[in-house]
C-alpha cells in the first residue's frame, strides 16, 4: 500500500498545491499553526511534509526538520526553505520508523499526513515518542478517508485515532464545509 500511495505522490508532485488548494479550508494551515503557537528555538518536525507547503508558518528562529518518505515532495520542499531564514533539514524517511530521539522534539506538525499514511496509528505513536513531555502534536487532515485505487490516500477515521488520547487534547476543531479537522494534543 504504501509502495502505491508513494508512486501516486511522484505523480502529482508537480501539481500537489494546486490540487489541496481546492481541498483545503482557505486559513486551515494558519489557524493550525495560530493554534500551535510555535516559538523561536523550538525543535519542529514536520511528518509528511511534501512540498513544504508550510515553511512560511514557521518562525524565522525555528529549526524545522522537514520529514517526507517521497523523494520528489523533498526536492520541491528544497527549494521552498531558501525563502525563510529559519534552519531547515530535510529528511527522508518512513512516519512509522522516525530517525529521532524519544522526547527530542518540542513540536510535530502533521498537515494531511495521516490520511496518506497506511499504517497512521503507528505513525502517531512515532510523533508521540520523539515529542517531550509537555510538547505537542499538530494535526490537520481529513476528519475520514477511504484509500484510492490508484493511491494517495489510505484508510483514516481520525474520531477513532484521537478518541483514546482525548485526555491529552489541547484544541479541536471540526471544519464541516470539507470535512477536516485541526487537532492540537499535549504530550503527557
Amino acid at each position: 500500500m504504501q509502495t502505491t500511495i508513494n508512486a501516486w505522490y511522484t505523480l502529482i508532485a508537480p501539481f500537489y498545491e494546486q490540487l489541496m488548494r481546492i481541498e483545503e479550508p482557505p486559513e486551515a494551515r494558519k489557524q493550525l499553526f495560530t493554534h500551535l503557537n510555535i516559538q523561536s528555538g523550538e525543535r519542529v518536525l514536520e511528518i509528511g511534509s511534501g512540498t513544504g507547503k508550510n515553511v512560511d508558518y514557521y518562525p524565522s528562529s525555528t529549526r524545522v526538520t522537514f520529514l517526507d518518505i517521497n523523494h520528489s515532495m523533498l526536492r520541491r520542499a528544497k527549494r521552498k526553505q531558501k525563502r525563510n531564514s529559519g534552519s531547515y533539514t530535510l529528511v527522508r524517511a518512513d512516519a512509522t520508523r522516525l530517525p529521532f530521539a524519544d522526547n527530542s522534539l518540542d513540536v510535530v506538525v502533521m498537515t494531511y499526513a495521516l490520511s496518506a499514511i497506511p499504517e497512521n496509528e503507528r505513525a502517531l505513536q512515532e510523533a508521540e515518542r520523539v515529542t517531550r513531555p509537555g510538547g505537542h502534536i499538530g494535526i490537520l487532515d481529513f476528519v475520514r478517508a477511504f484509500p484510492f485505487p490508484m493511491g494517495g490516500m489510505s484508510s483514516l477515521n481520525l474520531f477513532n485515532l484521537l478518541r483514546e488520547r482525548e485526555g491529552n487534547l489541547v484544541c479541536g476543531e471540526y471544519l464541516p464545509k470539507k470535512r477536516q479537522g485541526i487537532y492540537i494534543l499535549q504530550v503527557p
